[in-house]
């Protein structure tokens, strides 16, 4: 093959082959398309990879688009899921708070429902002491009042007796009588002061008797009454038979076994149902010492067999100072009005 050269060995391009040759012009012409098709391979290749470097970034382009879209929905829902854990755990703190306020808010009611039932108690001991005080003032007044009618019946009766004694005997006379006019004189008057005497010491009595009685009401309204402790014990036997009944009625053994470990106290007032409450009615009217009280509140015992009998023996005094015991306290009915004795001033 005979070729011609237009540059030097190793640089040298053929451009066409010898015409001798068969075929040479086709030859010739592919090689001049293979040339020019070698020359603008380039081209080609960066024209190739342009389009393949644009059709990579529109990919990427939307990949990362999908990719951000993506990393934003993840953030807002982190975002929701951390704004409702803080919920949960503020919710869970006000829920703490709302039981510690609920919690302290019934011990405050307690003791205020205590201090209130002390206040009705010491209301009424100042009332019944209030009523006393006046009713011993009356008496006192009263007191006051005949003592000074018998002094004055007294000064009366002496000059009546020495007006008479002195229009009728001679003076002759005056001197043999003078002794048992004295006598006479001094009979009556020693009976009025024995009868002032006696006065103020049922006066004294009775001071005495009042602060016994001030020192057995507030003993009474301090203490608790046994029918106040029969009451409490029905009420936890009721609370016994309610809580036993719940447990026997939770079906899921976790439920039932996170339940033994209530106690009673647990049980509220809401708990009861009538049957409970009536249960409790029950229970209390069996109990003896109710049956007892109730028969001595229906049937009272007469209260004046348990005074003491009338010291006033004589002068016309019919006011009864009575002393009454420990013992016999409740029962005791202070007199409203004053003695018949006492009434006419």
């Amino acid at each position: 093959m005979n070729m011609k050269e237009d540059k030097p060995f190793l640089t040298r391009q053929i451009t066409e082959i010898d015409s001798t040759i068969p075929q040479a012009d086709t030859i010739n012409t592919l090689f001049g398309q293979i040339s020019n098709c070698i020359s603008d391979l380039d081209v080609n290749v960066g024209r190739v990879l342009q389009k393949h470097e644009a059709d990579f970034l529109n990919v990427y382009k939307g990949h990362m688009y999908n990719i951000q879209k993506e990393m934003r929905l993840l953030k807002e829902k982190v975002s929701d899921d951390e704004l409702k854990r803080k919920r949960d755990e503020e919710l869970k703190t006000l829920e703490k708070e709302r039981d510690w306020f609920r919690n302290e808010a019934l011990r405050l009611d307690k003791i205020c429902k205590e201090y209130k039932r002390n206040l009705e108690i010491w209301k009424n001991k100042a009332q019944i002491l209030e009523e006393d005080r006046k009713f011993m003032e009356h008496q006192i007044l009263q007191v006051k009042k005949q003592n000074l009618h018998l002094k004055e019946g007294m000064e009366s009766q002496r000059e009546l007796n020495f007006s008479g004694e002195k229009s009728w005997i001679r003076p002759d006379e005056m001197s043999r009588a003078s002794v048992p006019k004295l006598a006479l004189e001094e009979k009556p008057s020693s009976q009025y002061f024995s009868t002032i005497k006696h006065l103020q010491n049922q006066i004294d009595i009775q001071k005495k008797s009042i602060h016994m009685q001030k020192a057995v009401h507030a003993n009474y309204f301090l203490e608790k009454g046994q029918l106040e402790d029969f009451f409490i014990d029905c009420i936890e036997e009721v609370k016994k038979d309610i809580e036993k009944r719940k447990n026997s009625s939770r079906l899921s053994s976790a439920t039932t076994a996170k339940s033994l470990g209530k106690t009673v106290q647990d049980v509220s007032l809401n708990d009861f149902t009538s049957v409970d409450k009536r249960k409790v009615i029950e229970m209390i009217a069996c109990k003896d010492e109710v049956l007892r009280s109730l028969k001595d509140l229906i049937f009272p015992k007469n209260y004046e067999s348990k005074t003491r009998p009338n010291t006033g023996r004589s002068y016309g005094l019919t006011h009864v100072f009575s002393t009454p015991g420990f013992g016999e306290s409740r029962n005791v009915i202070r007199p409203s009005t004053a003695p018949k004795g006492w009434a006419k001033s």
